[in-house]
């Protein structure tokens, strides 16, 4: 045995060598296992080896090594390849135990406790069984995907008890009062959810409406210009201004650096610079978003002569 596994790390000490000493003897220990055990989960931080425990509980290694093999065969620990120890199961068979022992009232706010954190269903969530052929009626735990387990003779003997106290202390008035409390408050989170609900619905319409508009058509304006300097070529475009107001405004800007080769009027300009003729001119592309054009591709840009989904998106139906 060299270390203990990580897992364990994980587990309170104090806690766990508590419930060992409680309840070693129902899970069928022996004193000299229990000795053990408990001398690894107290040390377990130190790593302790078979030198170590040895010293702890003055056995020798072979009795250590027999107590862990039985230990490994009940079941109660596992023995990893690298000799780790891990005390997972032990853990889980201490806790069971402890909440076997708990008056009823605290294993159902155990229970309701751990179905918080994810458990199905916890131990107030029953189903009340009245056998056809016999008199009575039985409580098991209810399970939407399985079926549940019968309570133990205890827990329903406990149960009938607290009903009967519970019924001792209220009058039938003062539990028609909750109810009706309850059905109020039931409404209020119904209009709450109700409320919403409709708000979460307009948010999906306007949001709906937003990608309609970002997604419709927007004419405008493609420029296809030319620098005199370098002969490169560069698109320009515009969805807010007419051609002309585009047109002036390179100028201004560019004066007589940049030339107007050829002015597309457009009836969806984003998809078709983007989708067509970025694309169609995606290999003659350079540095700064300029274009090394041949003769060719510049007379296939002034032609006005695209595929049909281009030619829609120029001037808004196909030409075939």
């Amino acid at each position: 045995m060299s270390t203990i596994n990580e897992k364990a790390l994980m587990i309170d000490n104090q806690n766990f060598s508590k419930k060992l000493t409680m309840y070693f003897r129902k899970i069928g220990l022996e004193m000299e296992e229990y000795v053990l055990l408990d001398a690894c989960i107290k040390f377990q931080h130190q790593n302790p080896d078979q030198n170590f425990i040895s010293k702890i509980t003055g056995f020798e290694k072979k009795k250590i090594e027999r107590i862990i093999l039985n230990l490994v065969n009940y079941g109660l620990i596992t023995q990893l390849q690298d000799g780790t120890i891990d005390f997972t199961e032990l853990h889980k068979k201490l806790n069971q135990i402890e909440f076997k022992l708990l008056p009823l009232k605290n294993k159902i706010m155990v229970s309701k406790s751990s179905h918080q954190h994810g458990d199905e269903a916890h131990m107030g969530m029953v189903e009340l069984v009245a056998p056809s052929k016999k008199n009575g009626i039985y409580v098991k735990n209810f399970s939407s995907s399985r079926e549940g387990h019968i309570w133990r003779l205890d827990d329903m003997k406990q149960l009938a008890k607290e009903i009967l106290e519970f019924t001792a202390l209220y009058t039938q008035e003062q539990i028609d009062q909750y109810n009706k409390d309850v059905d109020r408050y039931n409404k209020d989170v119904e209009r709450q959810n109700e409320i919403e609900r409709e708000i979460n619905a307009k948010k999906a319409k306007e949001r709906e409406e937003e990608l309609r508009k970002r997604d419709a058509p927007k004419s405008g304006c493609i420029l296809l210009c030319r620098s005199s300097s370098s002969g490169l070529y560069n698109l320009k475009f515009s969805i807010s201004v007419s051609i002309d107001h585009r047109v002036s405004q390179i100028k201004e800007e560019y004066g007589d650096e940049l030339e107007i080769i050829h002015t597309l009027e457009t009836y969806d300009t984003y998809k078709l610079l983007n989708k067509f003729i970025k694309k169609q001119f995606s290999n003659r592309s350079t540095e700064g978003g300029w274009y090394e054009l041949s003769e060719e591709d510049v007379e296939f840009f002034k032609n006005e002569k695209y595929p049909p989904q281009a030619m829609e998106w120029l001037n808004g139906k196909s030409e075939e």
